[in-house]
């Protein structure tokens, strides 16, 4: 399960409650006491990055207080097999203290302090590029970064980068790369602008 800060402790529950659902139907017992059907599970990320929209934390303790029930839209009960909200909270957090195993991953990697395909004039400012990079993204993380760092950051954009020889250069390293769009952008017309990208790179890729 990544992205394990955006994971509630509803969410958590569901998971539980649909394993268990799906073992039941392939005719397997349930078990009261095994939590995702005895399988092996993984949680990863950093619980202090972006909040589930819609639930708690998973890191909160205590049971459900909120109004939430569990029943379908248009309805105005929770159907006789399904869990309560309040029960979704409690099965979550079983399952959460199930984790017995912690990794803290304290290297970080993809990145390097250091070029020595560059000259050595040029290593200075990519050495201080580096350590501004990482504290940019760390800015980022805590949700603490200011303006000056998010415009030091868009030096990096196309559009920048196209205005100089040098930057021309690097972009067509990056060519092949994906391309990670800010969202489904509606043109006036109606049209999804990702879908347009989408098809010119098609029709790109098949003149090629």
């Amino acid at each position: 399960m990544d992205e394990m800060s955006m994971i509630g402790r509803t969410m958590l529950g569901k998971i539980e409650y649909k394993v268990r659902d799906t073992l039941k139907a392939a005719g397997a017992d349930e078990m009261d006491n095994i939590f995702v059907g005895g399988k092996d599970a993984v949680l990863s990320g950093d619980p202090k990055q972006a909040n589930p929209i819609g639930d708690e934390p998973m890191y909160r303790e205590g049971d459900y207080t909120k109004k939430g029930v569990n029943k379908p839209r248009g309805s105005d009960h929770t159907p006789e097999n399904a869990w309560t909200t309040k029960k979704l909270v409690r099965m979550g957090m079983w399952l959460r203290n199930t984790f017995d195993d912690v990794v803290l991953l304290r290297q970080v990697h993809r990145h390097s302090a250091d070029n020595d395909a560059i000259s050595p004039d040029a290593r200075v400012e990519y050495r201080a590029d580096a350590a501004r990079f990482l504290e940019v993204m760390r800015g980022m993380a805590d949700l603490t970064w200011t303006r000056e760092e998010h415009r030091w950051l868009s030096k990096r954009n196309r559009t920048t980068l196209q205005q100089t020889a040098a930057g021309r250069e690097e972009l067509e390293k990056f060519k092949s790369a994906p391309l990670l769009m800010d969202g489904r952008k509606d043109r006036v017309t109606g049209e999804v602008g990702a879908i347009r990208i989408n098809a010119l790179k098609l029709e790109q890729l098949s003149a090629d």
